[in-house]
């Protein structure tokens, strides 16, 4: 549900940043228009947090769309209504443009380490798409950076392989716990320990639910 919330927020908040360009193409005054760009920030930096998962296509493309939309706006300004600079309000836009700027670098950064880091799990699948270590290490490195949805894809496929991927239904667990859903956490841990009676790391996250 999330994932989606977060898509429908980051078309939004890109309408709005196109809609705050208005008045200069127009002529309009500043300051009608001046709020839907902060709206536009909003929206996307809420929606990428919301869908919180870094080898998805939808809202990086947005950052940057939204950046080089912001830019053109701020370019028209010098070039083409040099008076505008004078007014305090240009300087709202200047702000959030940084920010965007700088956010959109971050996960690019972010999306480059990611991709290294799953990198020798999916050649080692496209080798093998039958190895279940690998499926189930490419899930624990992708919960890593929170993306959960695809991190549970990952272990699912390695439980679909081998029901008895102890591994992969403890990582589930730990997936389960880190989204507050304590229960079913800890269900996927008994499941693991009896698959595995000497899962040391099944039996103590366990207990540790057992105790709050």
């Amino acid at each position: 549900m999330k994932r989606i919330e977060g898509k429908f927020q980051l078309i939004i908040g890109i309408f709005f940043l196109a809609y705050s360009a208005y008045p200069f193409l127009t002529k309009a005054s500043l300051v009608p228009y001046i709020f839907f760009a902060p709206l536009g920030i909003w929206n996307i930096i809420d929606g990428i947090f919301q869908r919180k998962s870094y080898q998805n296509r939808v809202y990086h493309p947005g950052m940057w769309i939204a950046m080089v939309l912001w830019g053109m706006v701020i370019v028209y300004i010098y070039l083409f209504q040099p008076a505008y600079v004078k007014d305090p309000v240009f300087y709202i836009y200047i702000i959030p443009f940084v920010i965007i700027l700088a956010l959109a670098v971050y996960e690019q950064k972010r999306i480059r380490k990611y991709q290294k880091a799953i990198k020798p799990y999916e050649n080692a699948i496209k080798a093998n798409p039958k190895d279940t270590t690998a499926w189930n290490n490419k899930g624990a490195t992708i919960a890593k950076f929170k993306a959960y949805p695809a991190a549970i894809q990952c272990f699912n496929k390695a439980i679909e392989l081998n029901p008895k991927e102890a591994a992969a239904l403890y990582n589930i667990g730990v997936v389960l716990m880190e989204l507050g859903n304590l229960q079913e956490a800890l269900k996927y841990y008994n499941i693991a320990q009896d698959l595995d009676p000497g899962f040391k790391n099944a039996k103590k996250a366990g207990e540790m639910i057992l105790e709050l």
